[in-house]
């Protein structure tokens, strides 16, 4: 008898989900690709450090605003001067 280990795993229902880039992301989202925890992600929004945009009455933050704060703390960290 096969163990659980040894079966094959169903295809995904809609392949083009797996590939999909999501552009907006929620505080979770983005605290789980920064590595932080919701709380410090909803600090770093009150303060100015990421921008958000609101649709209807959600927060979302934009992937591109959580790349620029990651490289903008590297840069930081590197020494470079950050304008």
């Amino acid at each position: 008898m096969p163990t659980a280990a040894a079966r094959p795993t169903a295809p995904s229902p809609d392949p083009r989900r797996d590939t999909v880039i999501k552009l907006l992301l929620t505080a979770e989202e983005a605290a789980e690709v920064i590595g932080v925890g919701r709380t410090k992600v909803y600090e770093l929004l009150r303060v100015g450090q990421i921008p958000s945009v609101r649709i209807g009455r959600c927060r979302r933050i934009p992937l591109r605003a959580v790349h620029d704060y990651v490289n903008r703390l590297t840069d930081e960290a590197s020494g470079y001067e950050v304008a």
